[in-house]
């Protein structure tokens, strides 16, 4: 049997998956004729026990902003429709950019590949926090604004993980992009990762053909039997954990981890979705240079007592605590330290309420909620401050 050792060209970065599949426990069953890949726009397949996974894949490297926005980065899609490229029904087409710093990959819905400028070129720009929350064993999911010809709803998801979620990316990309992803698809359990410093690409097998195919392990979910609903998500957003979240049924303590991750990426949603309305809002009042430097608190300190700071039009300071809720529920818990904050900023103080986070976001606001609190909206807990609102 022919021994083969896998090439790629020198700019391409599709190595990188098929590095970080390796690892995971993934294995070459047969490469394209002399193992050689292409730039991008490789065909693949990933076979599992229980399914054949067919893409075309296409990796572009993260670059600097070419807005002059130090705090954005940007994938610059050179294949696209409108550059000639044509769609392969058998094989749906993956975009994702490589970091090559933090060696982390950043998944972009694959609708941009339709999209092109007058070169026929897309880019794909996105903020620099995804990159820096990113973290091992969890795929962060950031939503961005996009313009309303490329997606209807007015905004894009970025997923945002490293090698060891490669897998979980792939098999779960429709919902990621979606924003109905709850983290608990295929192969979002641990990684099983192989021992050594490093894989190699050289394998014996056959080489013909133009597609890559791999042979996957048994599929490893996270959280195996059970599935978080927006019902229980729901309950403990309300602050009615443990006594009416235990009617719906037991919680484990690890069950509760993954709640509590998916409600701090509902979290990241919210306020990345609010980073965006206020820099709109800014833009809309002729205002560029205050849109610019609207700051994500929360990103840079713990314990402020707001997430976010912006600006009115006069140019003074905007304090902004972002509630997020996958529903559209309007009872939400506040800590002593968020209070206390909102009583000594007054009337700059504001809170922002996104409700329908994964699915159909919107915002309401509410400031001095001193006149709330005499209104009997806001009443004290034992544990900080309950708001009601209408």
């Amino acid at each position: 049997m022919a021994k083969f050792s896998l090439v790629a060209p020198a700019k391409s970065h599709l190595l990188h998956v098929v590095e970080a599949l390796l690892r995971a426990g993934w294995s070459i069953q047969r490469a394209p004729v002399g193992a050689r890949l292409l730039r991008n726009g490789q065909k693949m397949l990933l076979r599992t026990d229980q399914h054949d996974l067919r893409l075309r894949l296409f990796v572009y490297k993260v670059t600097e902003s070419s807005r002059s926005r130090p705090v954005e980065r940007r994938i610059e899609i050179t294949s696209t429709y409108r550059k000639g490229l044509k769609k392969l029904t058998s094989y749906p087409d993956v975009v994702l950019g490589y970091e090559t710093e933090r060696r982390l990959f950043v998944g972009v819905d694959a609708e941009r590949i339709s999209h092109g400028g007058e070169t026929g070129n897309a880019s794909s720009f996105f903020d620099i926090e995804g990159l820096k929350t990113a973290r091992e064993g969890v795929i962060t999911i950031l939503q961005r604004k996009a313009k309303a010809e490329l997606f209807p709803r007015g905004f894009e998801f970025h997923a945002f993980f490293s090698p060891d979620r490669i897998a979980e990316y792939l098999f779960n990309r429709d919902n990621i992009h979606g924003g109905t992803y709850l983290g608990d698809g295929e192969y979002s359990g641990r990684s099983r990762k192989r021992s050594g410093a490093g894989v190699e690409l050289i394998y014996q097998g056959a080489a013909k053909g133009d597609v890559l195919i791999l042979e996957g392990p048994t599929d490893t979910r996270r959280s195996r039997g059970y599935r978080v609903s927006e019902q229980v998500i729901s309950t403990i957003e309300r602050g009615e954990f443990p006594a009416k979240a235990r009617k719906i049924r037991k919680i484990t303590p690890e069950e509760f981890i993954e709640i509590k991750r998916i409600m701090e990426e509902n979290g990241a949603l919210g306020e990345e979705y609010v980073m965006d309305a206020e820099r709109r809002r800014l833009r809309r009042a002729g205002l560029p240079n205050l849109a610019s430097g609207i700051r994500w608190i929360s990103r840079e300190s713990v314990g402020e007592g707001y997430d976010i700071e912006s600006f009115e039009e006069d140019g003074s300071k905007r304090f902004i605590e972002v509630k997020t809720s996958m529903g559209k529920q309007q009872t939400f818990e506040m800590s002593n330290n968020e209070w206390r904050t909102a009583c000594r900023l007054g009337e700059r103080y504001y809170i922002y309420r996104v409700s329908n986070v994964r699915s159909d976001p919107s915002i309401s606001r509410y400031t001095n909620l001193q006149a709330l609190e005499k209104k009997g909206l806001i009443r004290k807990t034992a544990s900080g401050w309950r708001i009601t609102l209408r």
